[in-house]
Parts: structure tokens; C-alpha cells; sequence
């Protein structure tokens, strides 16, 4: 049984409407069977009264009418309980049994709910069995107007835009358009004021394959919209009256936003030595957007409950690029998709509507799926309509799932593609094109929701016209070109590319200047401070050496400043003590730009072996060894672009250290400077960790390929020790 925990757009409304008689009770009983109420207050009892049972074998029906038929009649159950599953109270829209029935109440499912007709008149038909009489209900009777139907319309935007629609309305990021809007109000005091200035506008923004943003408030007929990111968006209008009643704008306006430059890999050296050389490139990338286009209506649809038991049809036109084409199989239509919250979604059905009239089902109220929700609904009865959080669900006859697979009670439907209720067969020989919809009916009073958008992905066969944009900003960069220049000091101008080379110590600005293909101009400037040849930032820092020591610390020589131009330096690690030894390095910081290089040798014999070369790279690089005693590093740096510069740790170790295998099991890695893992074991074991003095500091019984913390312990050399059906020992440096 549905839990209808809000049954009505207007209940909270009749606080302010409500058309007061004179308070009366009235009887569900044999006097009252087949009559009419005309009223809009009261209270009404089951044939027991309010203190009293109703009987057996009962079969009562009456209607409850509006004294005015221009108003709507609600009911309220302050009290509901009856025989669960024996005894029942059916309630009908309208002025018999033969009008729809809206639901039927049964145990205590209609306590302190309400229920609206969308009409003047309820009808209530209690039938009890032959046995067992419970105290029934009490219910409180009302009315509030019905919606004044009404329109709004864009009228204007500044600036103006011929064609709406075009993806040719383009402006420039950080563009704003004022959009204008009225409301015409035909029905005005009929039964409530209508204004622009008491109506609520809201005004939709959505960025295709993006979110969508809402601004709403009272009497905003005049909105502007600032567009600061690049792409393609959507704006449409609808508004809400002081009755929540609902009107959508026909205009929906199409904006195409310029994309901004990429700059990347445009560099500025921020620090020159006088008389050096500035180049002023210009490597402008922009990033492109694709948009496959698939056929999508935006025209929002409100399923409330003024709409229920009625179909709500969401359109668009469809052109095919080629003539005469019809669906021929259910594979032609690969799926519909729409983006929607609902929150109930066991009283909705679902069709696909194709131009000459066929149909296929999505979704069936006969699948009595219950109470699960579409997408994030907002489910408060004071809101009606208010848009949730709509999620993107698609129908494929390839999907996987059904909706009514999905088990919970009160959850929401994951986003993502499911199995239609019938097959898309039913549409074999419509034509592609034309005008295609989804046409929503809710069977229930009690929750609505939104569907914000539709749309249709035919298989590759299908031709359609407009099915891919690519939005990508360009600018002219040949050596004429005007689109892209330098200015600032002793550059010539309107040029592109360009060397300055600044003589005088002090802050210099260089602007770069880009104007797209779509008429929108960036730019970017860039601060540069020359410094005086005398200045320690001008100072060649590294100088060579030679490294003696078993340990030591190496580096460009900057510290504070980066790596100078033009220079040359080297390293010889040669250690004092000539025992059986590799040199382990390490790093502290790297960060070394394309055109400087630092490079590591070996040396065997006075031969040297290039082992590594590491260059154009802020990421710091691993760990390594130099087999033998001795290494030879060199530093060259090219005349632009200063590194911030590296510095590395070697140390002296016992030639072997290294290998991190014995037979299957591995110890990796080897040096370490917290985590060390052993793998390839194939039973647990004890494992130890010993320090050059033969202490155990780690230990660690039923061990199995898993990880040892050395991050507390000293530097130095440790030994793993596994002892188990076969023992092993690895020596390891922690760093």
C-alpha cells in the first residue's frame, strides 16, 4: 500500500482561500447513501460517529461537492482506521463511481492525509464485510481555487540575438545578457491576484553535458546572467504563481561561450641578469569541446498533482538527413534517455511517441513498482513542483536491467540504462522524422516531481542532420598575423614572437594579447625583474669538486635562487676508504627544466659509463645505486629558463646491498625509507629486523607476504631475517 505522505499541490493554500461555511457534521450512512454535499467546511464521520463503530455488510456512497464550482474540494483524514484488507473507503474525482479513482484506503493508510479533486467534486464509496466493525474515520472538508491559467514570455535580451536557438549567439567568457520577461494574465482575479510583481520567476541555466543552475525569486522578471566558463548553454524561464500553479516559457535562448586560451606552455623567465635574453613565444593551445547532439527537448514538464490522470507530453522535432527514413528493427533506436526526479514512481507510465503516432512503453504503472524514487526529489506538499536533483535514466532494449529489479523502500533508482517494458519493436515503421515525444500520466494524488529533458540515440544508420559540434576556439599564428602580440618594453609591435634582451636593472610587465576566431581578446602579463650582473642572483652558483667523504650532500648551488644560465659544473665521488663499495644517491628536491641536464657516470678505469640523465622534470626521481666506489655527475644548463635547481644525498655501501631476491621471496624496496615489502612466500613465517649490532628492532611472528614500517628507525644498514622451513637474510639500507 502507498504511503501518500502528500496528496495535494493547494492544501497548505486554504489557510489563505479557504471558502468557510457554516461548520457541520455529516454521516456515511444509510440516510446520506447516493446524495450530494454541498459544502466547503465540516466534518464528516463514518456511520458509528465519533465515538462509535461503523456496521457490517456496508456498501454507502456520497459525493462531496464545492459550494462554488469554480473551487476545488480537498479532504483531510484527522482519524482512519479500519479492517485491514476486509473493509475499504474508495475515493473517486469527481461526482460518481465512474470518475477516476484516485485511491483506495484500507487499515490505516489514509490517516492524516489529504486529498484533493482536481475537480469541484469528491465521491467516497466505504464498503465494510460481514464481520468486525473498527472506528472508522474522520475527515475535514474544504476548498481553495483552482489555477488561473497563465503565460510568460521572454521579450527582450540586451544584447539582442536574431535567432535564439543558433549556435551562432556567441560571446566571450565573462559576457553578460540581460533577459527581460513579462506575464500575461488573463484569468487575473478570478479567484486571485496575478502580478509580475507577486508571481515567482525562476530562470534556468544549463550547460550542455553539465550542470544546471537555478535563480528564482519573486517579481524577477528582469535577470542577468554573467557566462564565465567556455561551452554551450541553454537558458529557459518558468514561473509559480501565489497559488503553485505552474507556466513555462515557449522561448528558450542558445549561447556559444568562447573557450579560453591555454597557456601552458607559455614561459616567462621571472629573474634575468641584465642583458640576457627574454623569449616572448607564442605557444597558444586551445582545448576543444566535442558535443554529440542528440535530438533533446529541454521543455521542463511538472507532473503535479493538478496534471494527474492526465497525459503531459514533452516534444521535439526531429531531421533526418536523409529523406523517407523509417525505424526497421528495435535496433534502430538505441535508447531514450531523460533526465527527471519523481518521488513515487509506482504511479507513473512512461511512452515513447514516434511522428505518425506509435508508441512504446518505458515504464508501466501495471509494473507496481512502489515506493521508489527517480532521481533526489523535494517531497515537501508546500512545494509543489519545486525541482529536486534530476538524474539521467536511459531505456535500451541492450540494457541489462529492469527498473522493477531494483528491491528498496523509500530509494532512489541509480542513474544509468535499463530495459523498456515493451520492446521497441512497437515502433517498427514509424518514420525518423518529425515530431517525437514522452508522455508522462501520474495515476496518484501525492508526490510529483520533474522531467527536465528527453533524448533520442538512433543506431549509426539512422542520418541525422547536426549530430556532432565541436567547439574550439583558434587564433592566427603565422608571423603577420594580428591575432596574437607582445607589448611592454623594447618590444616592436604587434609581434608574436619575439628576444628582448633588457639592459637597465628593474620590474618589466610583458602583456600578451590573443583575440580568438570568435572575436574575444585574453590577456596575460607577465612580470620580469632584471637584475644587475654584481647581484648574487647573477652569481654562478655550482662549482666543481671533488668528493671525498663516505656521505655527502651535492646541489646545484642556488639554494634561494635558481640554477644560473650557461653553466657547467661536475661532481668526482671518488671515497677515501677503497673498500668493496656502491654509491646509493637519493634525493631532497628536483626540479629541472627542458635544455638543462644533469647527468651520472660511472667510472671504471678512469672509463666513464653514462648510467643516468635526468632533465625537464618537477617530480622527484627515484632512488639508484653506481656499481663500484666511484661516480661522476656533470650539470649543464642552456641560456634559458633558470631551474629552481636539486640536490642529492649519496652514501657509501656495502658492494651487494642492492640485490632484493633470493629465490622466490623478494624484498623490495632496497634502499627503503618506510614501507618495505616481502613478497613470495609461500608460508608464514618469523620475521625479524637486526641493526648492525646484531639488535632485533622489528619482529613479527605468522608473517606472509605483507609490509614492514621502518619509518621510525635510524639510517643505516639493517638485516631481514625470515626463519621458517627455510631461512633467509637480506641486508637493506634505510634512508
Amino acid at each position: 500500500m502507498k504511503n501518500l505522505t502528500a496528496l495535494t499541490v493547494l492544501v497548505f493554500i486554504f489557510l489563505s482561500f479557504s471558502i468557510k461555511t457554516t461548520a457541520q457534521e455529516y454521516f456515511l450512512n444509510s440516510e446520506t447513501n447516493g446524495t450530494t454535499i454541498t459544502t466547503c467546511s465540516g466534518t464528516m464521520y463514518d456511520s458509528g460517529g465519533a465515538e462509535g463503530y461503523y456496521g457490517n455488510s456496508e456498501d454507502y456512497i456520497v459525493s462531496i461537492c464545492s459550494s462554488n464550482p469554480e473551487n476545488l474540494v480537498s479532504i483531510e483524514f484527522t482519524q482512519f482506521n479500519t479492517e485491514y484488507s476486509y473493509d475499504f473507503l474508495k475515493i473517486y474525482d469527481g461526482n460518481s463511481v465512474s470518475s477516476d479513482l484516485i485511491i483506495q484506503g484500507s487499515g490505516t493508510t489514509l490517516s492524516g492525509q489529504t486529498i484533493s479533486a482536481s475537480g469541484s467534486c469528491l465521491t467516497l464509496n466505504f464498503v465494510s464485510d460481514g464481520s468486525v466493525g473498527y472506528y472508522g474515520f474522520e475527515l475535514e472538508i474544504s476548498c481553495s481555487p483552482g489555477c488561473q491559467d497563465y503565460n510568460i514570455n521572454i521579450l527582450s535580451t540586451e544584447p539582442f540575438f536574431e535567432s535564439p536557438l543558433s549556435y551562432q549567439n556567441n560571446l566571450c567568457p565573462g559576457s553578460s545578457v540581460i533577459f527581460n520577461a513579462q506575464g500575461i494574465y488573463p484569468n487575473n482575479n478570478l479567484n486571485y491576484l496575478q502580478t509580475d510583481e507577486n508571481v515567482s520567476w525562476k530562470w534556468i541555466v544549463s550547460k550542455l553535458n553539465d550542470e544546471t543552475v537555478y535563480y528564482e525569486e519573486l517579481g524577477l522578471t528582469q535577470y542577468e546572467h554573467t557566462f564565465t566558463q567556455g561551452g554551450i548553454y541553454n537558458v529557459s524561464l518558468q514561473a509559480s504563481d501565489s497559488n503553485g500553479c505552474i507556466s513555462i516559457c515557449d522561448e528558450r535562448y542558445r549561447f556559444t561561450i568562447s573557450l579560453a586560451p591555454n597557456l601552458s606552455d607559455i614561459y616567462v623567465e621571472p629573474g634575468i641578469c641584465a642583458g640576457e635574453s627574454i623569449e616572448l613565444t607564442n605557444a597558444v593551445t586551445y582545448d576543444s569541446i566535442v558535443y554529440e547532439i542528440i535530438p533533446t527537448s529541454f521543455d521542463t514538464i511538472c507532473m503535479s498533482d493538478e496534471f494527474y490522470l492526465q497525459w503531459q507530453s514533452m516534444c521535439m522535432f526531429v531531421s533526418a538527413n536523409t529523406p523517407g527514413q523509417i525505424i526497421n528493427s528495435e535496433e534502430d533506436l538505441e535508447s531514450v534517455c531523460i533526465k527527471m526526479e519523481h518521488s513515487y514512481i509506482g504511479d507513473l507510465d512512461i511512452l515513447v511517441e514516434c511522428p505518425n503516432g506509435q508508441t512504446a512503453e518505458l515504464l508501466s504503472y501495471n509494473d507496481e513498482l512502489g515506493s521508489l524514487y527517480f532521481g533526489e526529489p523535494i517531497d515537501v506538499d508546500s512545494l509543489p513542483c519545486q525541482p529536486g536533483i534530476g538524474y539521467d535514466y536511459c531505456f535500451s532494449m541492450s540494457a541489462q536491467d529492469t527498473i522493477a529489479s531494483f528491491e528498496g523502500f523509500n530509494e532512489t533508482i541509480p542513474a544509468g540504462t535499463y530495459i523498456p517494458t515493451s520492446s521497441y519493436s512497437d515502433l517498427i515503421g514509424c518514420p525518423v522524422e518529425g515530431t517525437w515525444c514522452i508522455k508522462i500520466m501520474d495515476h496518484l494524488f501525492s508526490d510529483d516531481g520533474i522531467i527536465f529533458s528527453f533524448g533520442l540515440n538512433f543506431a549509426d544508420g539512422i542520418n541525422l542532420n547536426d549530430t556532432t559540434i565541436v567547439l574550439i576556439s583558434t587564433v592566427d599564428l603565422s608571423p603577420d598575423s594580428e591575432d596574437i602580440f607582445w607589448s611592454g618594453p623594447d618590444v616592436e609591435p604587434n609581434h608574436g614572437l619575439t628576444t628582448v634582451s633588457p639592459e637597465v636593472p628593474g620590474n618589466y610587465d610583458y602583456t600578451l594579447s590573443i583575440t580568438d576566431n570568435l572575436g574575444c581578446t585574453t590577456e596575460s602579463t607577465y612580470n620580469v625583474t632584471v637584475y644587475d650582473i654584481n647581484d648574487p642572483f647573477c652569481e654562478t652558483y655550482c662549482s666543481s669538486m671533488l668528493c671525498s667523504e663516505l656521505t655527502d650532500t651535492i646541489n646545484d648551488g642556488s639554494d634561494e635562487y635558481p640554477s644560473q644560465n650557461d653553466s657547467y659544473c661536475f661532481w668526482m665521488i671518488t671515497p677515501a676508504s677503497k673498500s668493496v663499495s656502491d654509491v646509493f644517491f637519493y634525493w631532497n628536491y628536483f626540479n629541472v627544466y627542458n635544455g638543462d641536464t644533469l647527468k651520472i657516470y660511472q667510472i671504471n678505469d678512469d672509463v666513464l659509463t653514462l648510467f643516468y640523465e635526468f632533465t625537464g622534470n618537477s617530480i622527484i626521481p627515484e632512488s639508484f645505486v653506481i656499481p663500484g666506489n666511484e661516480a661522476y655527475i656533470t650539470y649543464t644548463t642552456d641560456g634559458t629558463m633558470r631551474s629552481p635547481g636539486w640536490e642529492l644525498v649519496y652514501q657509501t655501501v656495502p658492494t651487494g646491498l642492492t640485490g632484493n631476491k633470493i629465490g622466490d621471496i623478494s624484498v623490495f624496496p632496497n634502499p627503503v625509507s618506510d614501507l618495505v615489502s616481502i613478497s613470495g612466500m609461500d608460508s608464514p613465517a618469523n620475521v625479524s629486523v637486526v641493526d648492525m649490532c646484531g639488535r632485533v628492532v622489528i619482529s613479527a611472528s605468522d608473517f606472509e607476504n605483507s609490509n614492514i614500517d621502518m619509518s621510525s628507525l635510524e639510517n643505516g644498514i639493517y638485516f631481514i631475517k625470515i626463519s621458517g622451513e627455510t631461512n633467509y637474510s637480506f641486508k637493506i639500507l634505510k634512508h
